[in-house]
């Protein structure tokens, strides 16, 4: 099956079904007080990114429950759970291999890895190549990796790479400069307010650049044209800059 342009197989479709839909979910209510007792879950980075747990009201609790559980309420209830979602419900009795892949096709673009020249990159990205149209077997592996990776640094892209090694290899290896049409121009997104790196991608030359948009399980080793990646992630509050690998 193709999905976002990718040839993805059975089994990343199978865990893509049990991320999006496990048997035990999270629900943000005000107080655990009058609702069914909470199962104890282990917040993996998969159910932090499905249940977008980022976006969660801090002043909120979390009770885990299951789908048994969840029917037996009065629909009352259960309207009052499913309103403070972050994630439309679908249960494991419910998902299907077309639910899984419309939740990650609405989640990104199509890769256009098809259109790229690669003599052009081959150089200053030796293992981009490789890496491009390739969807994670995890969440953690981020955008900063896949720079790294896409550069050379063999293991990079199954990293969660924190800003720290990330930095530390853009001084090392980078010079600033560099422009949206060549190959090897890391195109770098610091917050403004603290100079923090918040997000990177790294162009390959005829107008076309190479990122993992977030660190979320759906999120593919993809090509987009520069314009659509400066245009996604351009927000308030972040301030663009170019950097050029050197050899």
């Amino acid at each position: 099956m193709t999905v976002l342009g990718i040839e993805v197989d059975n089994a990343l479709i199978a865990r893509w079904r049990a991320w999006l839909a496990p048997g035990v979910q999270p629900f943000f209510v005000d107080t655990r007080r009058g609702w069914p007792k909470s199962q104890d879950v282990a917040l993996t980075p998969e159910l932090r990114d499905t249940f977008k747990f980022w976006r969660m009201d801090r002043s909120l609790k979390v009770v885990w429950l299951d789908e048994e559980t969840v029917a037996g309420l009065p629909l009352t209830r259960q309207a009052e759970l499913v309103r403070r979602r972050y994630q439309p419900l679908v249960w494991p009795s419910q998902v299907t291999d077309e639910i899984a892949v419309g939740f990650v096709e609405r989640e990104g673009i199509a890769s256009r890895h098809g259109e790229v020249d690669w003599t052009v990159s081959g150089n200053v990205l030796p293992r981009a190549e490789a890496l491009v149209g390739t969807f994670p077997s995890r969440s953690g592996p981020n955008c900063f990796g896949t720079t790294m990776a896409a550069a050379g640094l063999v293991g990079a892209e199954n990293e969660w790479m924190q800003r720290e090694p990330f930095e530390a290899w853009l001084a090392a290896h980078c010079q600033p400069g560099g422009t949206d049409n060549q190959a090897g121009t890391v195109l770098l997104w610091r917050e403004t307010a603290t100079g923090l790196v918040s997000h990177s991608a790294v162009t390959l030359g005829d107008g076309l650049a190479f990122e993992k948009a977030s660190g979320c399980w759906w999120s593919p080793r993809a090509v987009a044209s520069v314009a659509d990646v400066k245009r996604d992630t351009r927000q308030r509050g972040l301030r663009l800059e170019r950097w050029r690998i050197v050899r």
